[in-house]
């Protein structure tokens, strides 16, 4: 007999030993999944993104879906565990099963060698194991940074092509990675590279600390972490291989001109990464 996903069977079950495993690992990952759901869910609700150009704060969604995620696989024990108990199926424990997650998990494993042997089981083993997947993306997900652009300032114009704002004031983000980004308000299309240049541009006469040199050379595409970028500017600073160029009023840390410094960064770093 051949099992659903391509290999061999033994013992005349409808379930190979590999799909066996993977269920029973399924079920006995739900304990431990139940609780980072619950971390997930409680944590989210609270959660917000901020620290934009215009401090905005958003509710992170997430959490609804773990909440589904959670809801789908909880359905989804409840009914293999009472189909096992109304088919008698071989391995029925004694006790009852509670109206909980690690106890569903934990008596359908007394079961788990039952049902291969039913053409049912791979029904199981594809339900089980897609449901318990799922809960764990929902854990290990994590957000992608959103790289910020700088405001829109884009002609917005209606489906007549009338003219609707001369110079729209939304800002423009892009999701890491990236090669459009979207402005906020108007919904428009940046090209990211050609952003950067934009921004970068306007800044090269900008007197900027190393802390603010780093932040701002890392935001606008240099792929290296900040921490390396400010030792770097510092590196250079003690070795007066870069001029300074002034002295911020309130911290009297040495500022550069921003220009000059990120041309050295790109040409020092891709030097490294060649």
């Amino acid at each position: 007999m051949t099992c659903r996903c391509g290999r061999p069977t033994r013992d005349d079950a409808y379930v190979c030993d590999t799909c066996y495993a993977a269920l029973n690992r399924a079920l006995g990952d739900v304990a431990w999944l139940d609780e980072e759901l619950d971390t997930t869910i409680t944590r989210q609700k609270a959660a917000v993104i901020s620290g934009t150009a215009r401090s905005a704060e958003t509710s992170l969604p997430w959490h609804e879906r773990a909440a589904i995620a959670r809801r789908d696989l909880h359905s989804l024990l409840v009914l293999w565990v009472r189909f096992a108990r109304e088919e008698q199926v071989r391995g029925v424990p004694e006790w009852e099963a509670q109206d909980r997650l690690p106890s569903l998990s934990r008596w359908l494993l007394h079961v788990t060698r039952g049902l291969t042997l039913l053409d049912i089981g791979p029904d199981a083993v594809d339900e089980i194991t897609n449901a318990v997947a799922e809960c764990e993306r929902v854990v290990f997900w994590k957000r992608r940074s959103r790289v910020y652009l700088g405001p829109c300032g884009q002609r917005v114009e209606d489906e007549d092509g009338l003219v609707i704002l001369e110079r729209c004031a939304g800002e423009v983000y892009a999701e890491e990675g990236a090669d459009v980004g979207t402005c906020d308000e108007c919904d428009q299309g940046v090209t990211v590279v050609i952003r950067q240049g934009e921004l970068n541009k306007e800044l090269d006469d900008r007197l900027c600390s190393a802390a603010e040199l780093a932040r701002l050379a890392v935001i606008l595409g240099l792929d290296v972490p900040r921490e390396q970028v400010r030792k770097k500017i510092h590196y250079w600073h003690r070795h007066k291989r870069i001029v300074q160029r002034g002295v911020d009023p309130e911290t009297e840390a040495p500022l550069f001109r921003y220009g000059e410094v990120r041309g050295m960064l790109y040409a020092e770093f891709a030097r490294d990464t060649a």
